[in-house]
């Protein structure tokens, strides 16, 4: 490699570090980047000064930051202008298609839910793409500050191809969304697995700094777990990294809804197979508050299902607290592997505490080498949109924080 090409990459290499530590500890004064990343304060001021000027970063003294007063002089600190540009983050979600416009530091601008993206892929393609478009043209927005979209889904993504491998929900395979997304919108488009977006959402938009390395589960109509290592995402051969759901606890188990094995932890504990056995109970005649608060079993939601639980019913409980136990199986595999200092839980079906506590008891009687102290497990509120919120955050992680795809 010639000299100068290195010296290139050493000071992309800087601005990336640089970028990262104003979004993540800023307001932030020249010295403390510095100190944090083993740089000079001149070396700093050098690489800001063309993000300044261009209106992406703007310095703030320390007085007006907190309201204090100190004797001598003030010292500077620099922080991304928020309203500087804008994302745009779509979720293709299994029950519906979740689109939002964040600001830099993930305020929400707009954000609407719309029905399910339809399975045909040329027709799915016009739908996502006049989504976008009507965000675009809002009037909440100028249009021109928006830099870019990103997609998420559930499945195999190769983030860095823009390609989805596998939708475990819309059965495409090798799919160039990214790109047929782009052509169509006349903006940059990203594409990324739906439980990556959840995770990057709490990290980048949330109230305290996680450690480099963490597990997230994400459990909905099926069951996902990222894995952060390093800071980084682990994606795996293939895209594939991360499909705890397809673990299997039992291969004599019930059929998979998803993959069609047996036994793995999605036909026991995703929201299908907890609905798919409620309504078998329901049809099978056995005495359910189901049935009263929902009659016709083919419109049964997960919602209905917690509320049974939340009001006794025997048979729902039973069902669910099998779930939750499987549920705790699996992570504590999970924990037992890696042994991740954090693991961060998402999922609807952990608004009721009941299944919390099952959870919970679970993982600790199946950890071996650590305990409940060695790792801190924390629930995440669920919020529909946060894989929206997450898409548009890897959006800004990319086109804003210059994050390598």
């Amino acid at each position: 490699m010639a000299k100068g090409s290195n010296l290139e990459r050493i000071k992309n290499v800087n601005i990336n570090a640089i970028l990262d530590a104003i979004y993540e500890y800023g307001p932030i004064s020249r010295t403390e980047i510095a100190e944090r990343l083993s740089l000079t304060p001149p070396a700093i001021t050098l690489n800001v000064a063309p993000f300044i000027e261009s209106g992406l970063l703007y310095e703030i003294q320390s007085d007006q930051k907190d309201g204090s007063r100190t004797l001598g002089r003030p010292r500077v600190l620099l922080d991304f202008k928020a309203d500087a540009f804008y994302t745009i983050g779509v979720d293709l979600g299994p029950f519906a298609t979740y689109a939002c416009i964040l600001d830099i530091r993930g305020n929400v601008v707009i954000e609407e839910e719309n029905p399910v993206c339809p399975s045909d892929y040329d027709t799915a393609l016009d739908y996502i793409s006049s989504i976008i478009r009507g965000l675009i043209a809002h009037d909440l927005v100028d249009s021109g500050k928006i830099v870019s979209a990103c997609l998420g889904i559930p499945g195999f993504v190769d983030a860095s191809a823009g390609i989805l491998r596998y939708g475990s929900v819309s059965k495409w395979r090798n799919k160039d969304i990214a790109h047929d997304v782009s052509k169509r919108i006349g903006i940059p488009c990203l594409l990324e697995n739906n439980a990556r977006c959840r995770a990057l959402s709490v990290e980048m938009f949330g109230h305290e700094h996680l450690p480099g390395t963490y597990v997230y589960l994400f459990i909905a109509r099926g069951i996902g777990c990222q894995l952060k290592i390093g800071k980084r995402a682990y994606t795996g051969a293939g895209a594939a990294a991360g499909e705890i759901g397809h673990m299997v606890l039992d291969r004599k188990g019930p059929l998979c809804p998803t993959c069609g094995n047996h036994g793995c932890l999605e036909a026991f504990a995703s929201e299908v197979s907890i609905r798919n056995n409620c309504i078998a109970m329901m049809e099978s005649g056995r005495d359910t508050l189901l049935s009263s608060i929902c009659p016709d079993p083919k419109k049964l939601t997960t919602k209905d299902i917690l509320e049974a639980e939340k009001q006794g019913d025997r048979e729902v409980c039973r069902i669910m607290e099998d779930a939750m136990v499987n549920l705790g199986i699996a992570l504590a595999n999970a924990i037992n592997l890696l042994s991740p200092p954090l693991v961060l839980v998402d999922g609807y079906v952990m608004k009721v505490p009941r299944n919390v506590g099952l959870f919970m008891s679970s993982v600790q009687e199946n950890l071996f080498g650590v305990g409940m102290s060695d790792v801190d497990i924390k629930f995440v509120e669920f919020n529909k949109f946060r894989t929206a919120y997450g898409a548009a955050a890897r959006a800004i992680r990319v086109n804003i924080l210059r994050e390598k795809e």
